[in-house]
């Protein structure tokens, strides 16, 4: 295999002692062997940096780089970025692992077609049982399917359009998806499943905190990604489909989040909804791709969730809905 192509690996770490070590055996034990693992420390309290210095002194392919202060999955991948050397990046969470033809299929699949991101499918792991998780070969599937994790991007790509995850701490994928799909970037589906994602309870997404204040979080991040999605033309494809991903977005993430921040909060969150929604697209109840079996790509879940708020919202039964949920 011509091995031309160097790949820059990126770990951001963060508490993770337990399972950093099966992730770099596991791109240790690729058989694409030019790469560079840049394990990001984020500040991590635990033993994590101890265990990759050994690894840093015994293989000279493995670099450590941590800075003063936590910033965030998206901060550390954003640092990353701009330590990486090679001609594409992928992004591996530590908690996860990877097949040992992990990388060759990736690079093979972007060498031979001049493309921008590749993407595949993944496994979730819990407690040792895999699910394959299949995703479809179709114009949506980039759309829908955010996590960084399952892409291989092109270096130059990201750099051209200064593509990064913005600092972001949460949900950061998404953001940043939305922003490389706008570019409108060459991208390759294959038929593969080599990443696997641990289901695990500790993880900066499991975890419940301020509930009310990662949703204004959240709502401000797309606030801020407004300003590059508001000169798309009204109703093409692109408008249509992120005007989705808002709507989805937005009110699954305050439906999820409302269930651990009990009934005191239901008009903080259902104004903060509002407010996005109608200021950005005040026409979304009306967005072709809302519907049971509108848009495949979706999960199943997701579409019949915002389906029925959408109903709901129509027959202005929604915050009896809110009501139930945070009971």
């Amino acid at each position: 295999m011509d091995e031309s192509n160097l790949v820059t690996i990126i770990v951001p770490v963060y508490n993770v002692e337990k399972y950093i070590g099966r992730c770099l055996d596991s791109i240790l034990l690729q058989d694409y062997t030019n790469i560079e693992i840049l394990c990001i420390d984020d500040c991590s309290p635990d033993s994590s940096a101890s265990i990759i210095h050994d690894y840093e002194k015994k293989y000279e392919n493995v670099y450590y780089y941590t800075y003063e202060k936590n910033g965030g999955l998206g901060y550390a991948r954003d640092y990353g970025i701009s330590k990486a050397k090679g001609e594409y990046i992928l992004f591996i969470d530590s908690d996860d692992y990877i097949n040992t033809d992990y990388v060759s299929t990736y690079i093979k699949a972007a060498t031979a077609d001049d493309i921008d991101i590749v993407m595949g499918s993944y496994n979730r792991d819990r407690d040792g049982k895999i699910t394959p998780i299949r995703i479809s070969d179709s114009k949506n599937t980039p759309w829908i399917y955010p996590s960084a994790c399952i892409r291989m991007y092109r270096r130059s790509f990201l750099a051209d359009n200064n593509l990064d995850f913005h600092g972001i701490r949460t949900y950061e994928d998404g953001f940043f998806n939305e922003r490389c799909m706008m570019k409108n970037p060459k991208v390759k589906i294959i038929n593969y499943t080599g990443y696997n994602y641990v289901l695990n309870p500790n993880s900066i997404t499991k975890k419940s905190g301020n509930t009310l204040k990662k949703y204004e979080g959240y709502v401000k991040n797309y606030f801020d990604l407004w300003e590059e999605v508001k000169n798309i033309p009204y109703k093409s494809d692109v408008y249509n489909i992120i005007e989705y991903l808002y709507v989805q977005g937005i009110t699954i993430n305050m439906l999820y989040n409302l269930r651990h921040a009990g009934m005191s909060n239901i008009n903080k969150f259902y104004s903060l909804r509002k407010s996005i929604l109608t200021a950005c697209f005040p026409h979304y109840k009306k967005n072709k791709w809302i519907g049971l079996n509108r848009l495949s790509e979706e999960m199943v879940k997701n579409r019949f969730v915002l389906w029925i708020y959408i109903i709901s919202e129509k027959l202005h039964f929604d915050k009896v809905l809110l009501f139930l949920i945070a009971l």
